[in-house]
């Protein structure tokens, strides 16, 4: 089973070290592909080079060829500043300019 992951970080990050413990759990094969071009990525799987891609977002073009799990991640970004900066917001918008 070839599996495609768009490269996160320089070893692939918690997405990949969860998949490759599915499939190893699974007892399938695998060999992982770090890729930074998510349409490589998704032309792949299309064209049957890979059989998994992780940390790709679902969309309605991708589903005609794919079927898509729940999410098993999720991340909620936050903006963290030192407190004494005298940098104040509360919402993404306070910090336009």
């Amino acid at each position: 089973m070839a599996a495609v992951c768009r490269r996160t970080f320089s070893r692939g990050g918690l997405s990949i070290d969860l998949v490759r413990r599915v499939l190893d759990q699974a007892g399938c094969y695998s060999l992982f592909i770090l890729e930074n071009d998510t349409s490589r990525a998704v032309a792949g799987t299309r064209f049957g080079v890979y059989d998994i891609i992780s940390n790709v977002r679902p969309t309605d073009d991708l589903a005609r060829d794919a079927d898509f799990t729940d999410a098993v991640l999720s991340n909620e970004p936050c903006f963290i500043k030192r407190k004494p900066s005298g940098i104040t917001y509360a919402l993404l918008r306070d910090l336009n300019g």
